[in-house]
């Protein structure tokens, strides 16, 4: 233990004078941040933590302290550019919330809204009626509902129409996507006992029909959305276990996952589910769609409100900002405009527009990158992420970022580092950059942050 260094702790006051002159006011949050500050470091020096080697005095520790309070008075939660290629990247929020969401969340959040009021009548009204409208409209389907993401929508369905009794799941649809979020694991935690049928890769829809008993509620699809099984496969399509369920007097539930107002290659539309014989189906509306996060449930009348009338259903409903960028963004589907939903945008856009984009981003940096870096276009891929179309690559130019190993290690943290940081891939000793993921509005940003980290690391050796 160093006591030297233990005795050059700045005091408390000291440290929020400093703060002050900043700008920063001397409020308790603020107060017991220093104090955690400074405990901090006396654990470190205490330990002897190598960290410590670099404080050569009082005015280090010092500034030490204040770096790490400026660090933590920064907001964590920041905008940051995407230059992976990856569309619906769930590390970085899935879909971005189109202009007119933006617009409308802004306004709908700077004050009250009649968010359950009805207008008319002057009389309470429910959340619920903001989207159902749209929804149907779009769609086709009797009715919606909607609650704060696709993982509550699964849980309302199970607890409301299955609770106490048994669904039926091919073995090959019990899928688990990211954060462990289980289809097995939610059944359980809706108060439902699984019944398992088929194999892996084989489903018949006689084997759901022979699981079928006196405790049977539910025939559940689940849409493989991060994952494909090829090759000898078998399954059983909604047509086919609608029917089934409608000849039974069961309920038939697709949990599609992802769901798309515009017809893509390996994704079923919503149109096409709807019109058919499926009782009920819910997805996402921060993947696909293109919105805010939110869990949709569309299909017939009677079970959507019976949803509704689910005590459950308050613990999981949609908050009012969410509800107003979701409003938006089905209004453009609505009046057919989806060039306005940023993700609509990035998988209609073309090589030829990828291409010249790129170009431009390589011309203006040529002059402006040192020697020790090397810039060239390759051919990269893009992907649409967020557990959406897994064998959907989308080819198309990137731009490459070459140099020595220890100079690209630092360039990649400086672009995490930047004021807005800038996500890129690290692969094969380069970095890539996608524009297809990044905005025209944010390409003068990509631009100058990348010249500028190259000529600071070049300084920095």
């Amino acid at each position: 233990m160093d006591n030297s260094l233990l005795r050059q702790l700045p005091g408390i006051d000291s440290v929020l004078g400093e703060l002050k002159k900043q700008g920063v006011p001397s409020s308790p949050g603020v107060k017991r941040l220093v104090r955690f500050i400074v405990e901090e470091l006396r654990t470190e020096i205490s330990q002897d933590s190598s960290e410590k080697l670099l404080w050569k005095g009082a005015e280090d520790i010092f500034q030490e302290v204040i770096l790490r309070c400026q660090g933590l008075l920064t907001p964590r939660l920041q905008k940051v550019v995407n230059a992976t290629g990856i569309i619906l990247h769930t590390n970085l929020g899935r879909a971005p919330i189109p202009p007119a969401g933006i617009k409308n969340l802004r306004w709908i959040g700077s004050g009250y809204c009649n968010l359950e009021y009805d207008l008319s009548t002057g009389k309470r009204g429910s959340r619920q009626d903001i989207c159902g409208f749209l929804l149907s409209l779009l769609t086709g389907a009797e009715k919606a509902l909607i609650v704060n993401n696709n993982a509550a929508a699964v849980l309302l369905v199970l607890d409301t129409l299955a609770r106490g009794g048994e669904a039926i799941i091919s073995r090959g649809e019990l899928v688990e996507i990211g954060g462990s979020f289980r289809i097995p694991e939610v059944m359980s935690k809706g108060g439902v006992s699984l019944r398992e049928v088929g194999t892996t890769n084989r489903t018949h829809l006689e084997d759901y029909e022979e699981a079928i008993g006196e405790d049977t509620k539910l025939l559940i699809k689940v849409h493989p959305s991060n994952y494909r099984i090829t090759g000898f496969t078998e399954e059983v399509g909604v047509e086919d276990l609608g029917s089934l369920a409608q000849k039974h007097n069961l309920i038939s539930y697709y949990d599609l996952g992802s769901g798309s107002l515009w017809p893509l290659p390996g994704e079923p539309s919503l149109n096409e589910i709807t019109s058919g014989k499926l009782d009920l189906v819910s997805f996402s509306g921060d993947k696909l769609l293109g919105g805010a996060q939110a869990g949709i449930i569309l299909g017939r009348k009677d079970l959507i409100d019976k949803m509704a009338r689910n005590n459950l259903l308050r613990a999981l409903r949609i908050d009012k900002l969410s509800l107003a960028a979701l409003e938006a963004t089905l209004r453009q589907y609505l009046l057919y405009q989806p060039d306005f939903i940023p993700t609509y945008k990035m998988f209609q856009m073309t090589e030829k527009e990828l291409l010249e984009r790129t170009e431009d981003i390589h011309t203006y940096l040529e002059e402006k990158i040192p020697s020790n870096f090397k810039m060239s276009i390759g051919e990269g891929t893009s992907f649409s992420g967020g557990g959406t179309l897994p064998q959907e690559a989308i080819p198309g130019p990137v731009l490459h970022l070459r140099g020595k190993n220890l100079e690209l290690s630092q360039f990649h943290q400086k672009l995490r580092e930047a004021e807005i940081p800038i996500i890129a891939s690290v692969f094969k000793g380069k970095i890539e950059f996608n524009l297809r993921t990044v905005s025209p509005e944010e390409e003068d940003i990509l631009k100058t942050e990348l010249a500028r980290i190259a000529q600071e690391v070049k300084e920095s050796e």
